[in-house]
């Protein structure tokens, strides 16, 4: 899904996936999503939430977060 522009920048995106981390980091599940090559703003976002990038193609990018898994920070990975 995709916040309608009127709510985006407020936090609720980040929120609603922080939900979601919390629920898969109890039952010990990854999380997997894909997003669009032209949504920067979006990937910058589950970046910071933790996602890393695992793949995709010239429109969308793969990315995984899995429970315990640290960022190594930019530029290393």
């Amino acid at each position: 899904g995709e916040l309608r522009a009127g709510w985006r920048g407020r936090g609720l995106g980040a929120d609603l996936v922080r939900t979601v981390q919390a629920e898969a980091a109890e039952r010990g599940l990854a999380l997997d999503l894909s997003v669009g090559t032209d949504n920067p703003r979006a990937r910058r976002l589950y970046e910071r939430l933790g996602f890393e990038a695992t793949g995709g193609d010239e429109l969308h990018v793969a990315m995984t977060w899995r429970p315990g898994l640290r960022r190594r920070g930019p530029g290393l990975g």
